[in-house]
């Protein structure tokens, strides 16, 4: 009967092809249920919602309930606070004064975006809304401040139980057992009249499964008949269980799938490779980025909200205005008001950075699921995406979905302008994805890949990930899926010959744009995925076409078998998708 933070996405799918191949399952009855799912007031019984960040009550946010008043510590584990809320009565509302907000000010403007947190001038404006007498918010505030002064002078010395350990001063805590001992960013009662507070509505949400596969110290699945590893599967996240026990810590989850996915990764190419193996720092996966990312991200000075804010700032800046306009169309384009008009799951439009984009069809895709976007369908979105996004995500992974540009009129018939294609250098030639979607067999396979045709038919049998990954795609644009598992340079090492032009125009073609014109730099897809991207005449040849798979193999190192053993995994899921 409860909400949940998990999309429809999370059905243990995991967890069920492991055991059907008899691998162990451990602590599955334990299922998280987290305080602070954050509601949306106009939609109070959505099934799926977003969480409060556990940092919203860190920096010193309260919890209150329909009366006003605190009935439970704020800092203490999610299964205490969460039985807490059980006792009293809703709705229950988390309130960040100035400075608790202004500390956290990323997820504050974040989540007033997505409608699900309110700003309020005054402590008077908020108890009108809450439909309780001011002076009930003052005297609640009061004795929390009352309570954190007495604990600055003595901290031991209260009369209540306290958590984790000792005493403690505050009653409305101490009274369960679990009395609050830290406290930041306090206000006396005095203040509440005028203060500004942030507020979100919350209520206890469905979150996390410590349970899952059994796994050993190398991430590999225990067998539930022998109690031993079972050769060749390995388990990293939360489809993994018995890492943390029947209560999950805040902020251990993602830190269980870095360390265990890098363990699991290192264990699975030793156990593909066994002494072969190459021993490959972080930095060198990273193409020598990471130490400059690592040093990017040590705060040296401000707050975290501060740092995060001037990335985003900085990220922003990092997109040039040129890759807008090249993605949008030349002719035409969309009112805001009919954007307006496509608001619904079978039909959603949102805009970004002036961009119109049509994300029906990309919703089922979207990794923080569907209503992430469904919040901001037939708006712009443009101030909230920002805040969570790199500049070049839509030309990376949904290209397709952007049909246009905020104007004042509408789109020329037959929707936005084709690109039309530069002169092309010998050997090359520009196709319309009309002509493309011709060449759908396994004796005849094209694909589009960031705007270049392939024939990859004499690729077929060669690919690591099996035919099936390719033919799924076979006369259609596979950039989107193709850039979530593949390095950008992969289709130049391997299939160079595969390529065969370009997508191009009708207009293009009779323009002469064809073999034998003169070569010519064609633009890379704006928002490239690195500044060392290269045009599409402009492929760099690492390796001899004339090598076999197995020579290739045989030089991979441990980032490459990485990608190899992942095209495979996603090969597998192809496969077992439609079935």
């Amino acid at each position: 009967h409860l909400p949940t933070t998990n999309g429809e996405h999370c059905t243990g799918d995991g967890i069920k092809m492991g055991e059907a191949i008899g691998a162990k399952s451990i602590d599955l009855e334990w299922v998280q249920v987290h305080p602070t799912g954050l509601v949306k007031p106009d939609d109070p019984d959505a099934k799926i919602k977003f969480l409060a960040a556990e940092a919203l009550r860190g920096v010193g946010g309260l919890v209150l309930d329909a009366n006003g008043r605190r009935f439970a510590n704020e800092l203490g584990r999610r299964d205490y606070v969460t039985g807490e809320m059980w006792k009293n009565k809703p709705p229950f509302r988390l309130c960040l004064n100035k400075a608790a907000s202004d500390e956290i000010a990323w997820h504050c403007k974040h989540y007033t975006g997505r409608g699900v947190m309110k700003f309020y001038a005054s402590g008077a404006d908020l108890a009108k809304d809450m439909g309780v007498e001011l002076s009930v918010l003052e005297q609640t505030h009061e004795a929390h401040y009352q309570a954190a002064k007495k604990t600055e002078k003595d901290p031991d010395g209260g009369s209540y139980p306290a958590y984790p350990s000792g005493k403690s001063w505050d009653e409305a805590s101490g009274k369960t057992g679990s009395g609050k001992k830290f406290y930041h960013n306090i206000i006396p009662g005095s203040a509440v009249k005028s203060e500004p507070f942030y507020v979100a509505i919350i209520t206890p949400v469905i979150h996390y499964c410590m349970g899952g596969l059994e796994i050993d110290t190398d991430s590999a699945v225990v067998s539930a008949s022998t109690g031993k590893a079972i050769r060749g599967l390995y388990a990293a996240g939360e489809v993994a269980g018995g890492v943390h026990g029947n209560n999950r810590l805040g902020g251990n989850s993602l830190l269980d799938c870095v360390v265990f996915g890098r363990v699991a990764g290192k264990a699975c190419t030793k156990y593909m490779l066994g002494d072969n193996m190459k021993e490959t720092s972080l930095a060198e996966l990273s193409g020598g980025g990471l130490s400059g990312a690592v040093e990017s991200s040590k705060l040296s000075g401000g707050s975290y909200e501060d740092n995060m804010n001037k990335t985003t700032v900085k990220a922003a800046a990092a997109a040039p205005a040129a890759a807008v306009a090249a993605s949008a169309p030349s002719a035409g384009g969309f009112t805001k008001e009919e954007v307006a008009k496509h608001t619904t799951k079978n039909d959603c439009w949102v805009i970004l950075h002036d961009r119109v984009l049509d994300v029906t069809s990309f919703l089922s895709q979207h990794p923080g699921g569907e209503l992430a976007i469904l919040t901001f369908a037939g708006k712009d979105a443009t101030s909230e995406f920002d805040m969570i996004h790199p500049p070049d995500v839509i030309e990376k992974y949904a290209p397709d979905a952007v049909i246009g540009q905020v104007g004042a009129g509408a789109p020329a018939a037959g929707g936005p302008a084709a690109a039309v294609v530069p002169n092309l250098p010998p050997g090359m030639s520009a196709y319309t994805k009309e002509e493309v979607a011709k060449h759908t067999t396994k004796s005849d396979c094209w694909v589009i890949l960031n705007d270049k045709v392939l024939n990859v038919t004499n690729f077929l049998s060669q690919h690591p990930g099996g035919e099936l990954a390719i033919l799924t795609f076979a006369g259609k644009d596979a950039t989107a899926e193709f850039d979530m598992i593949h390095p950008p340079d992969v289709v130049g090492k391997y299939a160079p010959d595969a390529i065969i032009g370009v997508v191009g125009s009708p207009a293009a073609l009779e323009a002469g744009a064809g073999p034998g014109a003169a070569p010519s730099s064609a633009p890379a897809r704006s928002g490239a995925r690195s500044s060392g991207a290269k045009a599409h005449n402009a492929i760099e040849v690492k390796t001899s076409p004339g090598h076999t798979l197995a020579w290739h193999l045989g030089k991979m190192d441990a980032w490459t078998w990485w990608i190899f053993v992942m095209t495979v995994v996603f090969a597998l899921f192809v496969f077992l998708t439609p079935r």
